[in-house]
């Protein structure tokens, strides 16, 4: 394989592997590893923090705090058939989800009112991708995956976001040569999920968008090649629900704010995901996500860290 076809397939294999956030949190090009053969094994954190937002009304946002510890590891296939960098996955996570309660003197309910108590569960998810086009410089693929939820509370707002079922497309162009000091790369991608359902509860469908640029230098002041990706990411629900919480609350003593009022949340956000080469076959990873324009927000912020390696 050529250097730029190995830079393409890796390139692709961790932008699909690592996600977005909840699903969709856009994660650095990792641009090592993912040869046909190899295995790779993560461990991350995220932790989404900034306003909870169940209602439009300012007096009623919350402070968000959904810690996730995550991790799994992966298998290159290779080629299979028609299909290029064919790619498995199995990965894991636990989360923690704070308390929801009035915060703001100036609401109408009393602060401390509750409406969810902490929440804790986990995941599982498996993922199949592959390359369709895999030439020197571009590649488009497609992904799927499964995720099988434990102990989750669908009906509370400020949640990890699950889909049973998920997919989507992606590109990546490399836009210089990887022999230049400094490499500039683009990707796109497309999420759609199928959103989670239990009952009267529920974890609206969704699609995200994500468009990132990430510049990668061959040297730095520390021993190490870094790079950084940025980009926006754009999430939209594709339904809505009603939180049944929140609208009992606030009917007693705002009738008119909780009155037809469902929950379907849209983002535009900011990403900026530094990672660093430790060795040719383990990267450190970190990353930014700030809402820049929203509604019924889960939380406005997303810090990532973590380790990848390929053995």
């Amino acid at each position: 394989m050529t250097t730029w076809g190995r830079l393409s397939a890796t390139f692709w294999l961790a932008m699909v592997t690592l996600g977005m956030p909840n699903v969709a949190v856009a994660m650095p090009p990792v641009l090592t590893g993912g040869h046909e053969g190899e295995i790779d094994v993560n461990a991350h954190f995220r932790g989404a923090f900034g306003q909870v937002e169940p209602t439009e009304r300012p007096t009623t946002f919350q402070s968000a705090d959904i810690k996730t510890m995550s991790g799994g590891f992966g298998y290159t296939l290779g080629e299979l058939g028609p299909l290029e960098d064919f790619y498995l996955r199995l990965g894991g996570s636990y989360y923690t989800a704070a308390a929801e309660a009035v915060e703001s003197g100036e609401d109408d309910l009393p602060v401390g009112t509750k409406f969810y108590e902490q929440d804790r569960g986990g995941t599982i998810t498996a993922q199949v991708s592959t390359n369709l086009v895999h030439e020197s410089s571009f590649t488009f693929g497609l992904f799927v995956q499964g995720t099988v939820p434990f102990g989750v509370d669908f009906a509370k707002f400020s949640n990890t976001h699950i889909h049973y079922v998920g997919g989507g497309t992606h590109i990546s162009v490399f836009l210089t040569n990887p022999a230049k000091l400094i490499r500039l790369s683009y990707t796109s991608q497309i999420f759609l999920g199928s959103g989670a359902y239990q009952d009267d509860a529920q974890h609206n469908a969704t699609i995200a968008l994500t468009n990132l640029f990430a510049l990668e230098t061959a040297w730095w002041a520390l021993p190490w090649r870094m790079g950084v990706s940025f980009g926006p990411y754009v999430e939209a629900d594709l339904n809505e629900h009603a939180n049944m919480a929140y609208q009992v609350a606030y009917s007693s003593v705002t009738p008119d704010l909780v009155t037809g009022e469902r929950v379907r949340a849209m983002s535009l956000s900011f990403a900026v995901l530094p990672f660093f080469h430790v060795t040719d076959h383990a990267v450190v990873e970190g990353g930014f996500v700030q809402e820049l324009f929203g509604y019924d927000a889960k939380a406005t912020q997303i810090w990532t860290g973590g380790v990848r390696a390929m053995f």
